[in-house]
């Protein structure tokens, strides 16, 4: 084999691991159980427990206030915390244990901009989540995930 032949050879080879190595970097990669989050159906329940790491909940920016007692044994919830869903059912998201969201169903009866009154949801001092709602609804629903 001449020297020409041998730097074909070893230029074709090197290419060839160069190209293979991008093809196997552009493909999506899979993602195991040890995710930005975790989602888990809750038992009789149509919603599911969204466990995030830290670093996804401070990606997300993850913010939480108590609920607040109101007039007439009701409590209210800063308006951003209440989302609406296809159907107009509305909910919060609260968080029972750090960096674990669930979403609950509430009955909103007023509001005065900042804040909604609610006849029915979580009891008063319940974390709920202040910013970071779609994202969490995003999550809980599977928005964006590749499976």
């Amino acid at each position: 084999m001449s020297r020409t032949d041998r730097w074909i050879l070893v230029f074709l080879t090197t290419l060839a691991l160069v190209v293979g190595a991008c093809a196997q970097s552009s493909e999506p990669e899979t993602t195991s159980d040890e995710g930005p989050a975790h989602i888990e159906d809750i038992a009789g329940s149509e919603v599911k427990r969204v466990t995030l790491t830290d670093e996804a909940a401070d990606r997300i920016g993850v913010q939480t206030v108590p609920v607040a007692a109101a007039d007439g044994g009701r409590v209210k919830v800063p308006s951003a915390t209440v989302l609406f869903d296809q159907q107009g059912r509305t909910w919060v998201f609260t968080e029972p244990e750090h960096d674990v969201f669930v979403r609950e169903p509430v009955t909103v009866i007023g509001t005065n901009g900042e804040d909604t009154i609610l006849s029915t949801g979580p009891v008063a001092d319940t974390p709920v989540v202040t910013v970071g709602v779609p994202e969490l609804y995003g999550t809980e629903l599977g928005v964006g995930d590749p499976e």
